[in-house]
């Protein structure tokens, strides 16, 4: 019970540092080398919370020799021992690039790429959460990934029922696919953008988050079969109802960036398509978010949705967006790369359109954006090239 109780508190902050100073490392580990099964799961839970965002006690596991328990207790024949220690390998090393650096120089890596094929679901989840944190310690493992076909095997991954290891599994490759061009043409040609788009639905928020934020990794490299992947699993309505998940800011980024990069890539064929699933009731939710990547996101899909028609334009601004791109472009608080894609926004939301003009000019949101041009030091020449574009449009034909 004192086990149990210890492993719910010991993920508070005074409770980490008290556990550090008591050297109750000592005792945990004691107990991983003498103990009951029973208490092998309880203890590594302590140790996972103990260690999970704390590199000081990271560094005091580790230099119990910590790291080499947790191996031990990997090859136990108890499924639940080894789950446990796996995601405590995961907590004592994540972010911490002494640990990780002992893990590939013990071989302690390479035991557990070997591991992968021999193991359960949920022993899967802490390995394969631990490869990614070694790829951004030591870029050259990547190698080591492709040569052992560990990442057919991540992929493979994405086609089981388990949440959490699809979660873990649709992260991992995020990362990958980021770090390394071989990868991503691997994964690509493994059905990876399959894999993932049937996963966007998903009910599970972690699983529906690290999808959809691979899926626009992929999409981000211009990858014909992504879309193709996406048109097949009918998910532009799954996107845009993502893009609504307000409780989840990273999930609605991961599904405008998706919608946004599909706009780029093929315009006259997603725009009107977009359009018929009332893209404009989910844009109007990101105009109304404070968080500057949600802004930035909102005003793309803008720049990309509102050049097709005047009936567009007006659409987007049923909830009055154009109010809502001016307020954030007086924000003095945005960066000039925000600033440039809400100059753009709101250039195409005033193309030919006589009422957003007006808009433009009665909520002074026209004298912000030449302040921008000519009163403001911080102005990039990017930017004021944009607002240049912008009052041209904006003034054409403005009338008194």
């Amino acid at each position: 019970m004192a086990l149990q109780t210890l492993g719910m508190i010991c993920n508070t902050e005074i409770v980490k540092d008290a556990f550090r100073e008591s050297s109750a490392f000592s005792l945990m580990l004691d107990l991983l080398n003498r103990g009951h099964v029973d208490h092998h799961v309880r203890v590594c839970n302590i140790i996972t919370n103990a260690c999970s965002k704390c590199t000081l006690n990271q560094d005091t596991f580790f230099n119990l020799d910590g790291l080499d328990e947790l191996n031990r207790l990997l090859s136990s024949t108890n499924e639940d021992s080894r789950a446990a220690a796996a995601n405590a390998m995961w907590a004592a090393t994540a972010s911490n690039e002494t640990n990780l650096n002992y893990l590939v120089e013990s071989s302690i890596f390479s035991r557990l790429l070997d591991q992968l094929h021999l193991e359960t679901d949920r022993v899967l989840v802490g390995i394969i959460a631990t490869i990614p944190n070694v790829v951004e310690a030591k870029e050259e493992t990547i190698d080591e990934l492709i040569r052992g076909n560990v990442v057919p095997f991540i992929v493979d991954c994405l086609r089981g029922t388990h949440p959490p290891l699809l979660e873990t599994a649709a992260g991992c490759l995020m990362l990958l696919i980021r770090r390394s061009e071989d990868i991503l043409n691997m994964a690509r040609e493994l059905d990876g953008p399959l894999l993932l788009a049937r996963l966007v639905p998903s009910h599970y928020t972690g699983v529906k988050e690290k999808s959809s934020g691979c899926l626009r990794v992929f999409l981000e490299s211009k990858d014909e079969r992504t879309v193709i992947a996406i048109e097949e699993t009918d998910i532009l309505k799954v996107l845009l109802l993502g893009m609504k998940e307000t409780e989840f800011p990273q999930i609605q980024m991961n599904c405008g960036a998706c919608v946004k990069l599909l706009l780029q890539l093929d315009p006259v064929k997603f725009c009107p398509i977009f359009v018929k699933l009332n893209i404009h009731l989910s844009v109007g939710v990101f105009a109304k978010s404070p968080v500057e990547k949600l802004i930035t996101c909102c005003a793309e899909l803008v720049y990309h949705l509102a050049p097709y028609s005047d009936e567009i334009r007006n659409l987007l601004n049923h909830e009055e967006l154009m109010a809502k791109l001016i307020y954030s472009i007086k924000r003095e608080d945005l960066r000039n790369n925000t600033k440039i894609a809400l100059g753009q926004a709101i250039w195409a939301m005033t193309l030919n359109n006589a009422t957003h003009k007006q808009i433009l000019k009665s909520s002074d949101g026209l004298k912000r954006i030449l302040d921008l041009l000519f009163v403001d030091e911080d102005s990039s020449p990017a930017l004021k090239t944009t607002l240049l574009r912008t009052v041209a449009s904006a003034c054409s034909n403005f009338g008194s």
